[in-house]
């Protein structure tokens, strides 16, 4: 195999791995297009924040409505009120709740593909690093196999270069001889 030959094949196995590596740069955006889903989908911090302020408040509300009751324990008719509040703050806390499950769900359902992606990579850099591991070696190897053929000519031409030195110094007593 000639220098050129050589330099040719080396030249397409790395067209091919830039192809690879186009196609893996396409996959990694489209992950990112996911992994930013996945957090638009998640309860932030101030969210939760803000359902816990909401317990809190709901809580206090419940305190109030428990000492209007006391209070007004001789009036039925404010008791009936003031327990139709409650009933109303709590079914308020049982749909936020579900609303809380909901997004519960669906940020387990984003993390469960978020996995499943994340060993897709995984997977993909393992073959990647096996196929450029095998690569390089045989690069290695083709470089070994040029540095002794390389040595060959070299001892060739030390070889030569001791006759025609002989045949010169032949050539010369010849000349002096005449």
């Amino acid at each position: 195999m000639t220098d050129e030959e050589f330099r040719k094949v080396v030249l397409q196995k790395f067209d091919g791995m830039d192809k690879r590596f186009d196609s893996i740069d396409k996959r990694l955006d489209g992950m990112d297009k996911k992994f930013a889903d996945v957090e638009q989908n998640m309860a932030t911090k101030s969210e939760l924040q803000e359902v816990k302020a909401s317990q809190s408040r709901f809580e206090s509300d419940l305190q109030e409505v428990k000492t209007s009751q006391s209070r007004f324990e001789s009036d039925l008719r404010e008791v009936k009120t003031s327990q139709s509040r409650f009933e109303s703050d709590l079914q308020e806390v049982k749909t936020s709740q579900s609303r809380f499950e909901s997004d519960l769900r669906e940020v387990k359902t984003s993390q469960s593909r978020f996995e499943s992606d994340l060993q897709e990579v995984k997977t993909s850099q393992i073959r990647m690093e096996t196929e450029m591991g095998q690569k390089v070696t045989a690069l290695f190897d083709a470089r070994e196999v040029q540095k002794d053929y390389n040595d060959r000519i070299f001892s060739t031409l030390e070889r030569l270069e001791a006759k025609i030195d002989v045949l010169q110094m032949e050539t010369a007593h010849i000349r002096r001889i005449k």
